[in-house]
């Protein structure tokens, strides 16, 4: 049973310490140690899933929120913030099956480097440099060059330090979109923390043909059901890859090539729109696979991009993926946020 209205905590850890310090004193009965800070500065760091139950109800109890990794929230006032880097084995990994469980504390670059030693790898795209803008994409000269390859390693160092349940949160960016590959699959189980406290389980299983599939509530769902606290990745083979840009004056006729590259059959690892301040458009797509499927893959690509319109670029240049910026959750989740958090712990 809450204790005190939703509100009361906002406006009492503004003016009235006394409720800020039995939230506090809640916290560090139940986890000891794991709380850092004070006031308007909590913090918690998780070692078990068990520790992130405990602060979801005594965070209902007195009325407060939490910042979960991925979430909409921000630490400050009445909110409490939450920690997974205690929580952060990488578990097992199936190379038979090439399922690597993880725990939602772990590092993004971590998992990639654990996974590049069995000769696997998630396949999130790391050339979304979002620091390069279009006027950089025709230019040729080295300095140029250097500099995009420099932004393109600043943006995978940033990515490589996200963890695992951030990134499925805001919608695994960089991995595979569905529209590419839909028989693809990047999370097949997960682990997941409910607003209420509850510990839920989906266990690994392949995509489902019927019946609902709970996972894409949470991957892009921003914290808004739960915190995931482990997930089952399903990684690839890492195999050669290739790489083409093409330019488009019109940002419709990148957008049909897409549409028509992956309707004759073409499965990129990856493609990418990006417009500049006017029209044009650049589309990146990547093939992998053995030279002569690369090579099958981009006569398909060359030929439809050059019906309409496309001219290539050299030397190849990845675009900012405009679905690469974080979108909120969907209505349908924030609907089932609303039955399953009605005290709204984990909602803006």
């Amino acid at each position: 049973m809450r204790s005190e209205p939703l509100g009361s905590i906002h406006s009492g850890l503004l003016g009235d310490a006394t409720l800020a310090d039995r939230l506090g004193a809640a916290l560090r009965e139940a986890l000891g140690e794991r709380v850092r800070g004070e006031h308007d500065a909590l913090r918690v760091r998780a070692r078990t899933p068990g520790d992130v139950s405990s602060l979801f109800r005594i965070a209902a109890q007195h009325g407060a929120r939490v910042a979960a990794p991925g979430g909409e929230l921000t630490p400050g006032v009445g909110v409490v913030s939450l920690d997974l880097d205690a929580l952060a084995q990488i578990r097992s990994l199936d190379a038979e099956s090439r399922i690597v469980h993880v725990e939602g504390g772990a590092l993004l670059g971590g998992v990639e480097a654990h996974l590049r030693a069995a000769g696997l790898t998630l396949g999130v795209a790391t050339l979304d440099a979002a620091t390069l803008d279009a006027a950089t994409l025709d230019a040729a000269t080295g300095a140029r060059h250097a500099a995009r390859a420099e932004a393109r390693a600043i943006s995978a160092a940033a990515e490589a330090r996200v963890d695992v349940a951030s990134w499925l949160a805001r919608g695994a960016v960089g991995a595979r979109a569905h529209a590419d590959d839909p028989v693809d699959q990047l999370v097949c189980g997960l682990e997941v923390v409910l607003a209420d406290g509850t510990l839920l389980t989906i266990r690994p299983a392949p995509r489902r043909a019927v019946g609902p599939d709970l996972r894409p509530s949470f991957v892009g769902g921003r914290a808004c059901l739960g915190v995931i606290v482990g997930a089952h990745l399903v990684a690839r083979s890492v195999v050669p890859h290739t790489d083409v840009v093409y330019r488009f004056a019109a940002r419709a006729d990148a957008e049909s090539a897409r549409a028509w590259i992956r309707g004759r059959g073409v499965r990129p690892v990856s493609t990418a729109l990006n417009t500049d301040d006017g029209d044009v458009t650049y589309l990146q797509v990547r093939v992998e696979g053995r030279r002569a499927i690369r090579d099958a893959s981009l006569a398909t690509v060359a030929r439809v991009a050059l019906e309409r319109g496309g001219r290539i670029c050299e030397p190849p240049v990845a675009p900012r993926d405009h679905a690469s910026v974080i979108a909120p959750p969907s209505d349908v989740v924030r609907a089932l946020a609303r039955a399953l958090d009605p005290a709204g712990i984990l909602r803006a």
